[in-house]
């Protein structure tokens, strides 16, 4: 049910598969740079689970549920950007730590909690976009090792921001009903989207942030296969079918 401080200094590690058991992790084991899976057995609704190898905690406190993003494995470095699942609460401590290539993330209205250390040392990232109020809890050492100009966005007309908030710039950003595929906003999916999205995969995205700045769910326009993820195969994805490969219609219905 506990795994306190068990595989301290393990450097070889990759997957790390938790039985519906474990109830308790010590801070240590979530920190490990060699690991890019966490795997959970089934769980009957409480406990710790998995979303593409994304560790998650589910609980239920006095009546009400609590959902957290407990760790992004290190070992995995995800590029571009990253949307936490729709229901996320909290964000845990060094949940991002270490995750250098990681450009910008979204966070659902349901966020309240960002927790200390959950974004150090992710020395790309240049956005957190917030769907909804501000975090109670957001402790000064959150962005430590951050780039300077990293800015917080919100929905604008949002009550709770201001500019600064907290030390941080911040900026409104217009939410608009996206379409899949439409990066450069045009409402037409066609082979500037696919030269876009190339660019972005290869990290350019500082350059293109202005298109995808008024997008409220940026996994509808980026997460084609809607895995969790915008990588290569979203690429692929488009790319097939602007070529007009059959059955890859189906996600963009």
């Amino acid at each position: 049910s506990t795994i306190d401080s068990a595989f301290f200094e393990t450097d070889l590690l990759t997957t790390i598969r938790l039985r519906n058991s474990v109830t308790e992790l010590d801070n240590t084991f979530r920190d490990m740079d060699t690991v890019t899976t966490f795997e959970v057995d089934d769980t009957d609704g409480i406990g710790y689970y998995d979303v593409n190898g994304i560790l998650y905690h589910y609980d239920i406190l006095e009546d009400e549920t609590v959902k957290t993003l407990v760790k992004c494995p290190e070992g995995n470095k995800f590029t571009g950007t990253y949307t936490a699942e729709s229901g996320t609460n909290i964000i845990g401590e060094n949940a991002f730590y270490g995750q250098t290539l990681l450009e910008a993330v979204y966070l659902p209205e349901s966020v309240y909690k960002v927790s200390s250390h959950a974004f150090y040392s992710c020395t790309a990232l240049h956005g957190v976009y917030f769907y909804g109020k501000p975090p109670v809890s957001l402790p000064n050492n959150t962005f430590l090792n951050c780039p300077s100009d990293l800015i917080l966005y919100y929905i604008e007309g949002t009550e709770g921001w201001t500019d600064p908030w907290k030390g941080y710039d911040t900026e409104p950003f217009l939410a608009k009903d996206p379409v899949t595929g439409d990066v450069n906003g045009d409402s037409i999916v066609d082979t500037t989207d696919i030269q876009i999205l190339i660019r972005i995969f290869a990290g350019w995205l500082r350059r293109y942030s202005d298109y995808l700045k008024p997008i409220l769910n940026i996994n509808a326009v980026l997460d084609l296969n809607k895995d969790g993820f915008f990588n290569s195969k979203d690429v692929m994805i488009l790319n097939r079918y602007l070529n007009g490969w059959e059955g890859f219609s189906q996600y963009f219905d």
